[in-house]
């Protein structure tokens, strides 16, 4: 659950840096003779719009989502959150629990 937090902070920035530059062009790749060439014109280096979904983590313990969840609010708003760390073999009753 720390880590998926830790991964967050660092998606976070690099979701933001994609969204103001866009992408890398790619490097000059050599083609077999006769193959049509790679054109990159500046539309095709804009990033796509996206959303990114932080994932609440903690498997069956409500402690630990909660604090997941916590986490996840704190480091600002999100257009959605996804819910994660279940149906990893827990039992039926153990993952409908309450959280």
């Amino acid at each position: 659950m720390e880590r998926s937090l830790r991964w967050l902070e660092r998606c976070r920035v690099e979701f933001d840096r994609l969204s103001r530059e866009g992408r890398a062009p790619l490097p000059n790749i050599d083609v077999v003779d006769g193959a049509p060439a790679f054109i990159h014109r500046d539309e095709e280096l804009a990033a796509p719009i996206q959303s990114l979904f932080p994932i609440i983590q903690g498997g069956t313990h409500a402690e630990l989502r909660v604090a997941s969840a916590r986490g996840i609010l704190a480091t600002g708003n999100w257009d959605g959150i996804a819910i994660g760390g279940l149906s990893v073999g827990e039992s039926k009753a153990a993952m409908y629990g309450n959280y």
